[in-house]
């Protein structure tokens, strides 16, 4: 589809299946359903900054919540994803504070390849919701991370838009 001055447009559409997306002559830019963070200026925030992490970390501290969403748009970020960013924040302090305190200058990933506690404690305690209203994460886009991860979680992705 074109848009004003020849610009491509498009619309997001979950697919039960990579299949099932081009046989439809659509584009998977991730799997697991849409969602907020699906939209591709969020994926391009993915894709300029492997390091999400403390950035992300970061405008969680920076104060109120208007405060907070206004520096997670300043990384690239639309607004509903920004929300979603947010609240993943806010849930990941209320629910693993202690551990990550603990852990606030220690590397990404542990000697043996593992993530670290306080990485674990917000996959667990806020990444359900977070997978499920993002729709994209780094994971599921095929998108390099500062984080290492086991290529069995990191599914492949082609992107390329032109």
């Amino acid at each position: 589809m074109r848009g004003p001055a020849g610009t491509k447009t498009y619309s997001l559409q979950t697919f039960a299946s990579a299949d099932d997306a081009a046989a439809a002559g659509a584009l998977v830019t991730h799997y697991d359903a849409c969602g907020v963070c699906s939209p591709l200026a969020d994926l391009a925030v993915y894709m300029r900054q492997p390091d999400l992490t403390d950035p992300v970390r970061q405008c969680g501290l920076a104060g109120d919540q208007a405060s907070a969403i206004a520096c997670l748009q300043a990384l690239g970020f639309d607004l509903p994803c920004a929300e979603i960013w947010y609240f993943n924040t806010q849930n990941t302090r209320a629910a693993c504070l202690d551990v990550c305190i603990a852990e606030i200058a220690a590397p990404y990933n542990n000697p043996d390849g593992s993530i670290n506690d306080c990485l674990a404690c917000d996959e667990a305690q806020s990444g359900p919701v977070f997978k499920a209203v993002a729709g994209r994460n780094r994971r599921n886009t095929g998108v390099p991370s500062s984080i290492c991860r086991p290529a069995s979680e990191v599914l492949p992705v082609y992107h390329d838009y032109r």
